[in-house]
């Protein structure tokens, strides 16, 4: 049986045992009666009688009838009292019930009618605040490792959000429903010995509710709500209906990464289609015609238009060679889930650099970086890379990247001759790079003198403006 039928057994069988109750309750207010009616006669006529006179007998016995049905009323006013109050809090909670699974019903379809894989993050997590009454909502995400590289909330506005900087790690109670890998519930957060505390400007919250995102036979990431919209306490029921919900959501999840991943390798494919077309038809098109205008300069001897030819050659040499750098950046872009460092490595060892020392300073935890921005980055240092091989003359070249609260800074430097960044800006790639990092909202800082060497440094964020305001 699974967790959340196991869950659900509780409130199927309220109605049974509220039955069996109800039926108790009826033979007590039939039989009490009469069983008190026939110990006050026996008591009349063994104890009253003999000692008083038949009147002051009957006189008593009939006050302690009546005192004997107040009290008993009483006593039924109250049963019934807790009775119906009972019913009233089995009622609110089955039509509580019922609500969830209508809310559970509208969210899979919707979280099943889209497969973008953002679009699905966030309203896993909004949906799961709205099913359970919670005030506020919040989805961790596993990529690569086990690492969090994805953190979506709901209930936030986007100044708060923006506030609280850079998302969790998973460290403290967040992490906690990681390495348990099953659900609990909080009643005080701030008194829990496993909470680190919360950042400045961070919002007042008490209660936990935490529930991991199973798929197949891993944990792909956690739903975590905090405080009820009514203020009352989380409940099994709770727990329960956000197990089922998160059983559908990593569903949609895993879905939405399937389709990610379809297109990407669609990407591929035709990229390498391009590329193959680029290598078959074009580049051995220009290769013929550099090769005729060659043999024509040969013909003419030291003539003015034989140079003029020759350097035309040069120039077709030039955009061959072009041709073949946009082939190797098609085939060999960074694809989105992988980790950069190896790819960012594999890189500088495979850039042709005849007499050139290439240093690499790259940090080992980069981790995955979004899929908005993968391509991105590995053609930024690609260029960059190009083009401190092609322009700068440097005996020595140094590829490097750090990440810090979700943002990835890549720098290539070189002992080169140099330029002026303010008479030179579009010049050396610069340009391109720009144009990319303009993309996804990032910008570059150029460091540069003639006979200095050159220093570019891509700054590029990972947690883009419309993820903070979705958050």
């Amino acid at each position: 049986m699974s967790p959340a039928r196991a869950h659900a057994r509780p409130a199927a069988e309220a109605g049974p045992r509220l039955g069996s109750s109800l039926d108790r309750l009826k033979v007590w207010a039939i039989g009490l009666p009469i069983v008190l009616l026939l110990l006050l006669e026996a008591f009349e006529y063994e104890v009253l009688e003999p000692r008083l006179s038949p009147a002051t007998a009957h006189s008593v016995a009939g006050s302690m009838m009546v005192i004997g049905i107040l009290a008993y009323s009483a006593v039924m006013w109250r049963v019934f009292q807790q009775a119906e109050e009972h019913l009233r809090v089995v009622a609110a909670g089955e039509r509580r019930q019922r609500q969830q699974l209508e809310a559970l019903h509208e969210a899979t379809l919707d979280m099943a009618a889209d497969l973008d894989l953002g679009t699905v993050l966030q309203r896993v997590v909004e949906s799961a605040r709205q099913i359970i009454g919670a005030r506020y909502g919040a989805l961790a995400v596993l990529g690569t490792g086990g690492i969090i590289d994805g953190f979506y909330t709901a209930g936030m506005d986007p100044a708060t959000r923006a506030r609280l900087g850079p998302p969790p790690a998973g460290h403290g109670l967040l992490g906690l429903v990681l390495q348990r890998g099953s659900a609990f519930r909080v009643e005080d957060i701030r008194s829990h010995p496993s909470h680190a505390g919360f950042p400045a400007g961070h919002p007042a919250m008490q209660r936990l509710l935490a529930v991991p995102l199973r798929w197949q036979a891993g944990i792909i990431g956690s739903l975590y709500l905090t405080d009820t919209v009514d203020g009352h306490p989380f409940t099994a029921d709770d727990e329960a209906a956000l197990e089922r919900f998160a059983a559908h959501a990593a569903t949609a999840i895993a879905n939405a990464r399937l389709y990610a991943q379809v297109q990407r390798l669609a990407v591929v494919e035709e990229r390498e289609r391009i590329a193959m077309d680029l290598l078959d038809g074009v580049i051995q098109s220009l290769y013929g015609a550099s090769l005729t205008l060659d043999s024509l300069a040969a013909r003419m001897d030291e003539t003015p238009e034989a140079q003029e030819l020759d350097a035309l050659v040069g120039r077709l040499q030039g955009v061959i060679g072009d041709i073949r750098h946009y082939i190797f950046d098609l085939r060999q872009a960074h694809a989105a889930g992988e980790p950069l460092a190896p790819a960012l490595r594999r890189l500088l060892a495979e850039t042709g650099a005849e007499h050139v020392t290439k240093q690499v300073a790259v940090a080992d935890d980069l981790g995955a970086v979004p899929e908005r921005v993968a391509s991105h980055v590995w053609h930024i240092a690609h260029e960059a890379l190009a083009n401190a091989v092609r322009h700068s003359g440097a005996s020595r070249i140094v590829l490097g990247a750090s990440r810090a609260a979700e943002v990835l800074v890549i720098w290539v430097e070189d002992d080169g001759r140099g330029f002026d960044p303010e008479s030179a800006p579009d010049g050396h790639g610069v340009d391109h790079i720009r144009r990319r990092l303009e993309a996804v909202g990032g910008h570059l800082e150029v460091e540069s003198a003639p006979g200095k060497g050159t220093r570019m440094t891509a700054v590029v964020p990972l947690l883009d403006e419309d993820e903070d305001e979705s958050q």
